[in-house]
């Protein structure tokens, strides 16, 4: 059900189905890193959902170190 699609730096994957409450999904995303996000980076992941009543707990932004 996850559909990707890349834009720049920015990677927007859309879940197709619905979920049923206390289940979950994943997928994996894998990137080619290059010298300039060295020596670290910031991850951050954005989640939405039609009628979530609390659009300022969707985001999540964590700092990567970077090693060759």
């Amino acid at each position: 059900g996850w559909t990707c699609s890349a834009s720049g730096r920015s990677v927007r994957c859309q879940f197709a189905g619905s979920l049923a409450g206390n289940s979950n999904t994943s997928f994996l995303l894998n990137l080619a890193v290059g010298s300039a996000a060295a020596p670290s980076t910031t991850n951050t992941a954005a989640l939405g959902y039609a009628g979530d009543p609390d659009l300022t707990n969707n985001q999540v932004r964590r700092p990567t170190t970077v090693r060759f």
